[in-house]
C-alpha cells in the first residue's frame, strides 16, 4: 500500500506529463516524445555536488550556496581545461585508424 502523498504525487506527475505531451504534439506535430528524457537526474546531481561541497554543514547559508554553485559551474566549463598533463582528457582529437586490411604486416628486421 502506498501513501496518500505518493498517490497524489504520481497523479500530478501523470497529469502534468499528459498535458505537456498534448501541448508539444499540437505545437510540433511532426515530432515524437521520449518520456525517459523527462527526469530530475541533473537536478539531483547538482544538489549532490552541493552537499559534497558543504562538508559537515547541513544548512548552508546563501553565501556558501552561491560560492559552491560558482565553483561547480567553473569546473563544468572549459576555463579550467587541462592543457599539459599526463592525461589525454578531452584535449586531443580522436585519432581514427585508417588501415588497409589486405596489406601484409611488416616483418621484423633480424
Amino acid at each position: 500500500m502506498i501513501s496518500r502523498q505518493t498517490t497524489n504525487g504520481i497523479r500530478i506527475t501523470v497529469h502534468s506529463f499528459c498535458s505537456l505531451a498534448k501541448h508539444l504534439l499540437t505545437e510540433f506535430p511532426e515530432t515524437y516524445i521520449l518520456p525517459d528524457k523527462f527526469n530530475q537526474d541533473p537536478v539531483e546531481e547538482n544538489f549532490s555536488k552541493q552537499r559534497m561541497r558543504c562538508g559537515g554543514s547541513d544548512n548552508p547559508t546563501m553565501l556558501q550556496y552561491s560560492q559552491n554553485e560558482r565553483k561547480i559551474m567553473l569546473l563544468k566549463s572549459d576555463i579550467l581545461r587541462v592543457v599539459t598533463a599526463n592525461t589525454r582528457g578531452r584535449i586531443q582529437p580522436v585519432q581514427s585508424a585508417d588501415y588497409d586490411l589486405n596489406e601484409p604486416l611488416p616483418k621484423r628486421k633480424k
